[in-house]
């Protein structure tokens, strides 16, 4: 689902946290493994009901991605600070880029360490 809203340029990120989530695209604007940030929002939650389960992880064709990154938080203790990148639209490509080449462009590795150093910079404290 993300892959149709941000094609094969962004990553999605979802949060629960303002500032963790501008550390990560900040980190991708940095090493040109650009991310999006989406809608971490409640109110997609009501797609998670089920009658025979305590919860499912199946919503309506419409906020996919944004139903499955709810579906995550479900599962995150109360007051942790986190973020869900999403993707599945920069995994791969089909077109040649100087920056990747064609085929599996590694996407967002370089992201990833650039926040893992900004993280050990700081002493892990992610503040609001």
């Amino acid at each position: 689902a993300i892959s149709v809203a941000l094609g094969p340029v962004y990553s999605g990120v979802f949060s629960n946290s303002d500032a963790l989530a501008a550390w990560i695209v900040e980190c991708g604007a940095r090493t040109g493994d650009m991310v999006w940030r989406m809608p971490l929002d409640e109110r997609y939650k009501v797609q998670l009901d089920s009658r025979v389960a305590d919860i499912k992880n199946c919503g309506t064709r419409h906020g996919g991605a944004c139903v499955a990154a709810v579906f995550l938080h479900e599962f995150v203790k109360e007051g942790t600070k986190w973020a869900h990148v999403d993707i599945a639209g920069v995994k791969s490509d089909s077109c040649f880029s100087e920056l990747y080449g064609k085929g599996p462009t590694g996407q967002p590795v370089r992201m990833l360490i650039s926040l893992i150093e900004k993280i050990a910079l700081v002493d892990r404290d992610i503040s609001e």
